[in-house]
């Protein structure tokens, strides 16, 4: 009887966090005051890559096809969707010099979900990013990773180095979370967040929406909110809601994850070109907000250039995606980057 009432005052904790993040998350969703959004959404061709275990990953392959190839890689909750407006700058016509792959993880987006999403953790999208990458024969690529999907870009790009020429790394981490200043968002994610409800379930979408509003400086579409969000709704959403938040429940079980990079990335990577693009507004990753994680990346990647994005939160993408079309493009075409 004493644990049945421990573990309902648990329950209803975690109920009264899940109703507190609503309540917080709609007072900073109304209190945006960022610009709108200044270009009209885009629509790409949606293309499915099935693999051998039945997952569907989503991607749009826009540009030259015989151009540089560029593969940009997301983290949470977006994906492919968020690099629509750099493709349109960097792979609008088949007459640029380069090729945009721009991928999505499996329990994200328009991506299949497996199971209950259980299944899904880093290292098994590391996996399957790995298999998307050798499966579309990738090849002398540049890798755009951000978020989540900078660990998890990372190792997959090691593990198959001799097809990466080029490393962009955008507001990411990637040496273990729990070690800096982002442990108090892991601890927050595992505790409450980790094991979604029926409540979380379903009001998943609206935190979706919340989250990436709060951490874009532009003043999102709901057309855009809705790309972002609508993944997780209905039944197919639950698996989703389930894989997304598995990347922090699981973080520390993959931990191995942010070793293999720490062994590796100066082994396979000490000759390669790489691009930190940073956004200074990030309250998560930003220079001023985070100085660890990012010199621990400086650390891992001596020979990188440093660009700064002023105006650029979390989303960059969003928020300044001609200044970092602008600097893949001018660090791909610099003759000094091209010694590998």
């Amino acid at each position: 009887m004493l644990l049945s009432k421990s573990f309902s005052r648990f329950t209803l904790q975690r109920q009264h966090v899940v109703y507190a993040m609503l309540v917080l998350c709609g007072l900073l969703f109304g209190c945006s005051e960022g610009e709108p959004q200044s270009r009209i959404d885009i629509a790409y061709s949606d293309n499915f890559l099935e693999l051998a275990n039945g997952n569907r990953i989503h991607y749009y392959d826009e540009g030259n096809p015989h151009g540089k190839t560029i593969l940009l890689i997301h983290g949470y909750p977006s994906s492919a969707y968020l690099y629509r407006y750099i493709i349109q700058d960097l792979c609008s016509t088949e007459d640029t010099e380069f090729r945009c792959v721009a991928m999505t993880h499996v329990g994200f987006g328009k991506s299949s979900c497996p199971g209950d999403g259980g299944e899904v953790g880093p290292l098994y999208l590391v996996a399957q990013l790995q298999v998307f990458i050798e499966k579309m024969d990738l090849g002398d690529m540049a890798l755009v990773i951000h978020d989540w999907g900078g660990p998890i870009g990372a190792a997959a790009g090691m593990r198959i180095s001799d097809r990466v020429s080029h490393l962009l790394v955008l507001n990411t981490i990637l040496t273990p979370p729990w070690e800096g200043s982002m442990d108090w968002v892991m601890d927050f994610m595992r505790v409450y967040v980790s094991q979604p409800t029926p409540l979380l379930e379903k009001v998943y979408p609206s935190l979706v929406r919340v989250a990436m509003q709060a951490l874009t400086s532009v003043s999102l579409s709901d057309q855009s909110l809705a790309a972002y969000s609508s993944p997780f709704e209905g039944e197919a959403g639950k698996c989703r809601t389930h894989a997304t938040l598995n990347l922090f429940s699981k973080a520390r079980q993959d931990g191995r994850l942010f070793e293999e990079i720490e062994e590796g990335i100066t082994q396979r990577w000490a000759g390669n070109p790489a691009l930190l693009v940073w956004g200074n507004e990030d309250p998560l990753l930003g220079i001023d907000s985070d100085p660890d994680s990012f010199a621990r990346i400086q650390a891992l990647l001596p020979q990188a250039e440093a660009r700064v994005i002023n105006g650029g939160n979390h989303f960059l993408q969003e928020d300044r995606p001609g200044e970092i079309a602008g600097e893949i493009k001018r660090f791909l075409k610099d003759e000094s980057s091209n010694r590998y």
